[in-house]
C-alpha cells in the first residue's frame, strides 16, 4: 500500500527543515557573510548620502530613466532610488555569487558531503533546502543594507517617500534572493567552488552590460534579468520610467526631459509587470532544477 499524501508531505517538510538547520549552522560560522552585510550597509549609507544627479546621460542609464521635469529637490527619494538601481546591480551579483556559489560546489573536498549523507534527506531536498537558506540569507543582508540606506535618506534630506522606498526595497530584496537561487543552481552543476564562482559571477557581470544595451533586442535583455528588475523598480514612483516602455518614442524627446507616456498598451507581454515577474522567477528555478538533476546523478565519492 502506498503512503498517505499528508504523511509523505510531512516527511519531506521535516527533511527540508533538517537541511535548512544544518546549512544555517554552516552560515553562522562564516565571517565573510557578516563582513559582506556590514559592507553592504556602508555602501547603501554612502549612496544615500551622496546621490548621483542624472544629467545629459539620463537616457543611457541602462533600462531605467528619470524624469527631469519639475523641481528635483522636492523628491529626493526617487532620485536616490534611481541611483541605487544602477550600482546595486553589480553588488547584488557579487553578493549572490558569494552566498550561493559555494553552497553546494566543493562539498566533497571540504567533507561537508559526508555530513549531508548522514541526513535522512534526498539529494533534491538538499539542493532545494540549501537554495531556500541561501536565498533568505541574501534577502536579510539586502534588507539590512537598504534599511540603513533608508535611514540615511531621512537623516540627509529630513524626509523620505516611504511608499517609494518600500516598493524599491521589496523588489530589490526579491531580486537578490532570485539571483542567489540562480547561483545555488550553478553551484549544483559543478564540483569546485572556484568554478562555481566563475560561472556565476562572470555571466552576471556580462548580463549587467548587455542587459542595458539598447542595440540588443528587448526579449534578449529580458532574459538577462536586469531589464525585468529595473522595470519593476520603475513602478515605485511616477518619475522613474522603464526605458523599454518608451524606446519607440525616444527620438521624439527633446534634450534630457522625459515625458511620461501612456505606452503600456504598446509593450509586449514580457515587458509588463506580470511578464517580468515570471521571467525573474522562471530563469533561476529552471537553473536550480537542472542543477538538482545533475547533483542527484553525481558520484559524490569522486573529487
Amino acid at each position: 500500500m502506498s503512503e498517505d499524501a499528508p504523511t509523505v508531505a510531512t516527511r519531506q517538510l521535516r527533511s527540508m527543515k533538517t537541511v535548512v538547520s544544518v546549512d544555517c549552522l554552516r552560515i553562522r560560522r562564516s565571517r565573510a557573510l557578516v563582513f559582506g552585510g556590514v559592507l553592504f550597509a556602508g555602501l547603501c549609507m554612502f549612496g544615500a548620502w551622496y546621490p548621483s544627479v542624472p544629467g545629459q546621460q539620463v537616457h543611457h542609464n541602462l533600462n531605467l530613466a528619470y524624469d527631469l521635469s519639475g523641481d528635483l529637490n522636492a523628491e529626493p527619494t526617487p532620485l536616490v532610488v534611481h541611483f541605487f538601481a544602477r550600482w546595486l546591480l553589480l553588488f547584488l551579483s557579487v553578493l549572490a555569487a558569494l552566498v550561493g556559489s559555494g553552497a553546494i560546489a566543493g562539498q566533497v573536498q571540504s567533507g561537508y558531503s559526508r555530513t549531508l549523507q548522514t541526513l535522512p534527506c534526498s539529494r533534491r531536498t538538499v539542493v532545494f533546502g540549501i537554495a531556500c537558506t541561501r536565498a533568505v540569507t541574501a534577502g536579510i543582508i539586502t534588507a539590512i543594507g537598504l534599511s540603513a540606506g533608508g535611514a540615511t535618506i531621512w537623516i540627509r534630506f529630513d524626509t523620505i517617500d516611504l511608499a517609494t522606498y518600500l516598493h524599491f526595497s521589496a523588489v530589490t530584496i526579491g531580486y537578490a534572493m532570485l539571483l542567489t537561487v540562480l547561483a545555488v543552481g550553478v553551484s549544483a552543476l559543478v564540483r569546485t567552488r572556484l568554478r562555481a564562482l566563475f560561472l556565476t559571477l562572470g555571466p552576471m557581470v556580462l548580463a549587467i552590460y548587455f542587459g542595458g544595451d539598447i542595440v540588443a533586442s528587448r526579449p534578449f535583455r529580458s532574459a538577462l534579468l536586469v531589464q525585468p528588475y529595473q522595470i519593476l523598480v520603475s513602478g515605485a514612483h511616477e518619475r522613474l520610467i522603464a526605458r523599454p516602455h518608451i524606446e519607440p518614442y525616444l527620438d521624439e524627446l527633446n534634450g534630457t526631459d522625459i515625458v511620461t507616456l501612456e505606452s503600456s498598451a504598446d509593450v509586449p507581454l514580457y515587458l509588463t509587470d506580470i511578464g517580468v515577474v515570471l521571467t525573474l522567477v522562471l530563469v533561476p528555478v529552471m537553473v536550480l532544477t537542472v542543477g538538482s538533476w545533475r547533483y542527484n546523478r553525481r558520484d559524490h565519492t569522486v573529487n
